[in-house]
């Protein structure tokens, strides 16, 4: 996997200046935007969401603890209901 330092190994720049290139940010100047962004392409980098859900000391990750039967099941309608609600909680 690709890493962020990497990328910005390959462009001459800072880590800083690919974050903000990624965010779109109004910092960069667009020829530099523009060889991290070939830089991007080049290598394949793609964000790594853990680290980014480490570093925010944040996920999107849903933990839903039941208390069930070895007999039941749950059904996957309940999955479907529950799913939307807890990410509409959420943002």
């Amino acid at each position: 996997m690709v890493t962020l330092s990497e990328v910005a190994k390959r462009a001459h720049v800072t880590a800083a200046t690919v974050s903000n290139v990624r965010r779109n940010s109004e910092k960069v100047c667009p020829e530099t935007a523009d060889c991290v962004l070939k830089a991007i392409a080049d290598l394949g980098y793609r964000p790594n969401l853990n680290a980014r859900a480490l570093a925010e000391g944040r996920s999107s990750t849903l933990a839903l603890m039941l208390r069930i039967s070895r007999t039941r099941s749950i059904p996957s309608s309940c999955w479907r209901l529950n799913v939307p609600r807890a990410r509409q909680a959420t943002s």
